[in-house]
């Protein structure tokens, strides 16, 4: 995200709960409620260039999951999923990218862990993603 931010992306996280949004701020995303995300778009009006979910909302919100093989079916953005496993709808969709984060995104990560109350000894500089 923070390198996405620091490129001139704009950069909103959709969360699915009431959260402590810091940690999204420290990496320069703007926190907006995730059910606006997947509301149907006019085919010519605004959609997001890339779209990043976590694979467990995918998995639990059928509008997400919706959403998410709509994007696929019209390549209408970059869609990248993250999480422990890869959802059964997508087998054979998508493939798997590693993004190493630049050393700035690092530091910001870090922040960002601290701010969430995680110990920044589990980050790690690399992200893992599904991307379809």
């Amino acid at each position: 995200m923070f390198d996405q931010a620091l490129a001139g992306w704009e950069v909103t996280v959709h969360v699915a709960t009431d959260c402590d949004v810091r940690p999204l701020e420290i990496l320069g995303a703007h926190p907006l409620d995730h059910r606006i995300c997947m509301q149907s778009h006019p085919e010519d009006g605004p959609w997001p260039q890339a779209l990043a979910v976590c694979s467990s909302l995918f998995e639990a919100e059928e509008k997400v999951r919706a959403g998410v093989l709509g994007t696929l079916e019209s390549a209408r953005a970059d869609l990248r999923l993250w999480g422990p496993a890869q959802p059964a709808e997508l087998v054979g969709r998508c493939h798997t990218s590693v993004y190493e984060l630049s050393f700035a995104a690092r530091a910001f990560k870090r922040r960002a862990f601290a701010a969430a109350g995680l110990s920044p000894d589990t980050m790690t500089t690399t992200e893992n993603f599904l991307v379809g």
